[in-house]
């Protein structure tokens, strides 16, 4: 396996969403819209998805993708935020502090920055969009902390 990357359904937010993130990670955003799919695979879609986000991705530092769309499961659309949560270990205590402020803002803290009882520091937030995120700067495995 190269690497693993979550993929999320933003409903409609992938542009704002994935352009939010690069605000807080950096890194490289490309989106592709329906409308720029081939005329074949446009047809699948009503003329109304023309703008919508089939496939964006933000590359950080070649460490990582996340990925999203706005082109929903044909059952309907997931509640955000509640099938997955991504974890980032920061390198150092800033990138820490800086990560979790900024995801925080317009969001809500799950779990305020604190020492975590396996070392290191560790939060918990959910941003603007209801996606939860995990962050911690410690070399160690991640262990649920809040409850």
């Amino acid at each position: 396996m190269k690497r693993m990357n979550p993929y999320i359904a933003f409903h409609g937010r992938t542009r704002e969403a994935l352009s939010f993130y690069q605000s807080v990670f950096g890194g490289d955003l490309n989106i592709m819209s329906v409308g720029d799919c081939p005329p074949e695979a446009q047809a699948a879609f009503p003329a109304e998805m023309k703008e919508k986000a089939m496939h964006g991705q933000l590359d950080i530092d070649g460490h990582f993708a996340l990925m999203g769309t706005d082109c929903n499961n044909p059952n309907g659309p997931a509640p955000s935020g509640t099938n997955i949560s991504i974890a980032v270990d920061c390198a150092d205590q800033a990138e820490l502090e800086k990560f979790f402020g900024l995801l925080a803002d317009g969001g809500s803290v799950t779990c305020p920055l604190g020492p975590a009882f396996w070392g290191g520091e560790f939060g918990m937030v959910t941003d603007k969009f209801g996606q939860d995120w995990l962050l911690t700067f410690a070399d160690t495995h991640w262990k649920h902390v809040c409850s």
